[in-house]
Order: C-alpha cells, then sequence, then structure tokens
C-alpha cells in the first residue's frame, strides 16, 4: 500500500513538471492532497492501537 501511495505521489509530481498550466497544477493539489490523506490516515491508525492497549485503571 506504501508503495502504491509513493508511487501514485511520484506520478503526479512528474506530471507537473512535464506540464503547464492547470494540468501542473491539478497534479501538484492531487499529490499534495495524495500525502495529506495518507499522513492523517496513518495518524488515526496509530492512535487506535494506542488507545486499545491502555486499560481504564478501576
Amino acid at each position: 500500500m506504501k508503495a502504491l501511495l509513493i508511487l501514485a505521489v511520484a506520478a503526479f509530481v512528474i506530471l507537473s513538471i512535464y506540464t503547464e498550466g492547470l494540468v501542473s497544477a491539478l497534479a501538484e493539489l492531487a499529490a499534495f492532497a495524495t500525502v495529506i490523506a495518507w499522513v492523517l490516515k496513518s495518524k488515526s491508525v496509530v492512535k487506535r492501537k494506542h488507545e486499545a492497549q491502555i486499560e481504564p485503571h478501576v
């Protein structure tokens, strides 16, 4: 999954380098959105794992 995301971001960056105008801007936006979504998803997974390990004290 991680390799697929890295490949997608690399493809968007390469597309933005070789094109101009709206296509370049949309490719940059897509790469940025992909990275942000990946980070937020990773944070939520780590948070859930951390919460599952904590036992309440009664």
